[in-house]
């Protein structure tokens, strides 16, 4: 089977992060987010996966090869010019066309290269052919809709709508960022920018080709935004889905790489992450979740609750630090406080007894 991964957005919502590193390449407990997608789809059956993306293709170059799971063909089709959602799925599906392989008569997968999902890749397969469908979009269910366009559907999950967001709150089935295609209907999307959710599929509708939604069951996340990034990791920690067949953390306590010093008296809360090469002070409290990288330092009586740290920084004693994210190769300084909510990007330096 084959798939494409939607990677080319600037990833502005999670600014500043970005700006030095792909959104699909910052790290979920301390790998890479595009790994576990493409793990997920090397365990639901994918054997080629192209990514079509634009923003940092020389990073993506570096740090792709390094990530493919054994048995799987990776490639990249690189926008000259931002294509939109739609006009990328046309111009990833034409690279792999180039290769010589016959997509014609299978499904292609689609992926938002943001999403955090629970999603059984053979049942989403097995529902696209039972229903004869043309295209499939998972859907997922919130609360609250109000940032998000919503999907209808009949009772045998066939799409009758795509609505843009309500002005009120309500809930509803939303987009859930993963779909499948009959390779024919990708060939038929313009060769220019586009839109796949506000072109492709009401065009679709309007044509009345069979599209269907798919229910996900359990974990939805878009990564997109850094309160969305930041709670990836609080969610995550206790649960097992098909992204990892297995919990991240099979017990409470902490997960160390290797070379990891750890100081005396070092208080541990619900679950800490401790990346190869750091080093945790004395009477260090880390309380919640607590993902830390590789080759961070943290000094004496620092204390960290469900936070993220890249790699590469250092904390110095004293330091406060509440449901936050530091990016790489930053500097807190002596006796800093960083409220919740705050993030920090890539090189940032706190002078010493500042407040954030």
């Amino acid at each position: 089977m084959k798939a494409i991964i939607l990677v080319g957005g600037f990833g502005t919502r999670l600014r500043p992060l970005t700006l030095h590193q792909p959104k699909p390449l910052l790290p979920i407990f301390n790998r890479p987010f595009v790994s576990y997608q493409l793990d997920a789809l090397k365990k639901g059956g994918v054997t080629d996966v192209v990514f079509a993306l634009g923003y940092k293709a020389n990073m993506w170059q570096r740090t792709l090869k390094k990530l493919v799971p054994s048995g799987m063909r990776v490639s990249m089709a690189i926008e000259k010019t931002p294509l939109g959602t739609g006009g990328a799925i046309r111009f990833a599906y034409e690279k792999l066309r180039n290769r010589g392989k016959s997509w014609d008569n299978e499904p292609v997968a689609v992926l938002n290269g943001d999403i955090f999902l629970n999603l059984d890749l053979p049942k989403f397969v097995s529902f696209h052919q039972k229903k004869k469908s043309h295209i499939s979009v998972a859907l997922t269910h919130k609360e609250n809709v109000t940032n998000f366009g919503l999907v209808k559907f009949d009772r045998n999950g066939k799409i009758t709508q795509f609505l843009e967001k309500p002005n009120q709150s309500k809930p509803g089935f939303i987009n859930a960022g993963a779909y499948l295609f009959n390779s024919s209907l990708i060939q038929g999307i313009p060769k220019r920018s586009c839109s796949v959710e506000r072109e492709v599929f009401p065009g679709h509708l309007k044509k009345g080709t069979p599209m269907y939604g798919y229910l996900l069951k359990g974990y939805w996340n878009d990564i997109g935004t850094p309160q969305t990034y930041l709670g990836a990791h609080l969610e995550l920690i206790r649960l097992k889905n098909h992204w990892t067949q297995r919990e991240f953390f099979r017990k409470r306590g902490i997960q160390k790489g290797s070379g990891v010093w750890l100081g005396r008296s070092v208080s541990l809360g619900r679950y800490a992450l401790i990346g190869d090469q750091s080093k945790i002070g004395n009477n260090v409290s880390l309380k919640g979740t607590v993902c830390v990288g590789k080759n961070v330092r943290i000094d004496d009586d620092c204390i960290i609750e469900d936070s993220v740290i890249f790699d590469h920084c250092r904390i110095d004693k004293g330091a406060q630090i509440r449901k936050t994210v530091i990016g790489r190769k930053c500097r807190v300084g002596v006796g800093v406080v960083i409220k919740e909510g705050s993030f920090l990007g890539e090189e940032t330096i706190l002078t010493p007894f500042s407040k954030v």
